[in-house]
């Protein structure tokens, strides 16, 4: 285990670095957590919950919120900001949860254990094991432990698929004036269904607003014109015609839907907003991901 007075060392030399770099304040934390797991070759975890984590300040679950707090002793509330990629909401037990996408530093595998069976933080050949589970906010270890196989199976992938769509979207290719706002979007048909059970339709409406923002931003940077409309079929038949691939008539028409959602006349429940939620998560990361290489 490290001493603490190595610890101290190491930051405040990081600390002593930024300053004369003139790093704006607010961004050190983050800028630190990133340079210690370059400098001393930690894997290090950002956005993670204080829940089944070991008595090491220092580990890789650990260390992100141990320096976090030697900043927030140091600066106060000059430096407080949410560094996750993003938020995604699941349906467990007849009740909405919120996982929260961390960023990571270093190389890490993923695995969905709810009965926390594994050791939860091995390091080999200086790759991590990262549960997933332990990221869902408020969900009790007994809660967890009654998730079956396939829960826990459609969480994992959920995670996966969300952590690479805020990967993309964090791409400077991918910061413009439609990527950056679908961001908002995403955000919001989170909140929405945990706010309450009346802004379910504001949850749904949200997941479209973001995938259509995404897919008009794809045609946008390959000059392809479009409508300024809400069909995403529209989209996906202009996006076809430049090669990219189609998508299920049973995906679109999961996200697609019409404004007066918004104002409850258009009756369906939480699960179908969650799932247009996910579906617009899968989509956008798909063909984000199909656009690196096949911009014409």
């Amino acid at each position: 285990m490290l001493a603490d007075s190595e610890f101290e060392n190491r930051i405040s030399s990081i600390d002593k670095e930024q300053r004369e770099e003139n790093i704006p304040i607010y961004t050190r934390p983050f800028n630190a957590i990133h340079r210690y797991a370059v400098n001393y070759k930690i894997p290090v975890i950002l956005g993670g919950f204080q829940l089944f984590r070991s008595n090491d300040k220092y580990d890789s679950l650990n260390l992100a919120n141990t320096i976090s707090e030697w900043y927030d002793k140091k600066y106060g509330d000059r430096i407080k900001k949410d560094f996750s990629k993003g938020y995604v909401a699941l349906f467990i037990a007849g009740s909405v949860y919120k996982m929260k996408i961390p960023l990571i530093f270093g190389k890490y595998m993923i695995c969905a254990d709810g009965k926390y069976k594994l050791n939860q933080n091995p390091i080999q050949d200086g790759t991590m094991l990262l549960n997933v589970i332990a990221f869902i906010e408020d969900l009790t270890k007994e809660l967890s432990s009654e998730l079956s196989s396939d829960e826990e199976s459609n969480i994992l992938q959920v995670f996966g698929y969300a952590s690479e769509l805020f990967e993309l979207l964090s791409k400077d290719v991918n910061k413009d004036n439609l990527c950056e706002p679908a961001k908002e979007d995403f955000n919001y048909a989170v909140n929405s269904l945990l706010n309450n059970h009346l802004n379910i339709g504001h949850s749904k409406w949200a997941s479209l607003q973001a995938t259509e923002k995404i897919l008009k931003s794809i045609l946008q940077r390959n000059k392809v014109a479009f409508n300024k409309n809400h069909k995403l079929r529209d989209l996906i038949d202009s996006l076809q015609k430049i090669g990219f691939p189609d998508v299920s008539d049973d995906l679109i028409n999961t996200i697609q839907c019409k404004a007066s959602v918004r104002y409850g006349d258009v009756p369906f429940n939480i699960e179908d907003a969650i799932k247009a939620h996910h579906y617009s998560i899968y989509l956008c990361k798909e063909y984000l991901k199909y656009n690196v290489c096949h911009v014409i």
